[in-house]
């Protein structure tokens, strides 16, 4: 799966503890900005925001410790890689929305609401500011930042350290969590591991973007049109 990262655990628990810091402050000023009394619109114009800071934060914590060093751009998985392998992004896709759905599916049968995957926001009912900033997030940036840092970087860091598969669940573990949601705990851990495996399979980190950004799209879209 290409060389080995010039990183390993130190660099990682770095990158981990600053980001637990930023999400910190971040929540802090998420709770001034609901009860400040604004109007919807701009509370979620400034979540909107605060999110894109964090995703923004991955990337710079991505190129500090990863990108900067030699041979940090091969390891974090920025080549093309294997030519074949591309042709799993569009079942990865399908596999992804099928097995995120079928938890969901599963939870409602059971009664289980606790657990139950939280619904991306209802864009269309907002502005055309919030519309496109939701958008851009969720299926540009989000990708490109997470993919990078749960995958390219803490993935690919750790799998020279403690092996392919404990690393591999270390970094679908910490993407889940990341969500800060009980619900998004188990689907997005199995999405995690889907992604992981096609980053491993492709020795690129592009793929892996891809089916993460078809992913959120379809379940923006698939929101969007059940509120309208």
């Amino acid at each position: 799966m290409g060389p080995k990262a010039p990183w390993g655990v130190r660099e990682v628990a770095l990158a981990l503890l600053l980001l637990a810091a930023g999400a910190v402050v971040a929540g802090a000023l998420g709770g001034a900005i609901a009860g400040g009394g604004e109007p919807r619109g701009a509370r979620l114009t400034w979540a909107l925001g605060l999110a894109l800071g964090l995703e923004l934060l991955l990337l710079a914590l991505v190129w500090w410790l990863a990108l900067r060093r030699p041979g940090g751009r091969l390891a974090l998985g920025l080549q093309r890689g294997q030519y074949w392998a591309w042709w799993l992004v569009p079942p990865a896709l399908g596999l992804a929305v099928a097995l995120v759905a079928g938890y969901g599916v599963v939870v409602r049968a059971l009664g289980i609401e606790l657990l139950r995957p939280p619904p991306p926001p209802p864009l269309l009912t907002d502005t055309i500011v919030n519309r496109a900033l939701g958008v851009l997030l969720a299926v540009a940036i989000a990708p490109v930042a997470e993919e990078s840092f749960f995958r390219g970087f803490i993935l690919g860091g750790l799998r020279g350290r403690v092996g392919l598969w404990a690393a591999a669940g270390l970094s679908a573990a910490l993407f889940a969590l990341s969500h800060a949601q009980l619900g998004a705990l188990v689907p997005i851990f199995a999405l995690g591991l889907l992604l992981a495996g096609l980053y491993v399979q492709t020795r690129a980190i592009w793929p892996a973007m891809l089916v993460h950004a078809g992913y959120n799209g379809v379940a923006l879209l698939g929101t969007s049109v059940v509120s309208s």
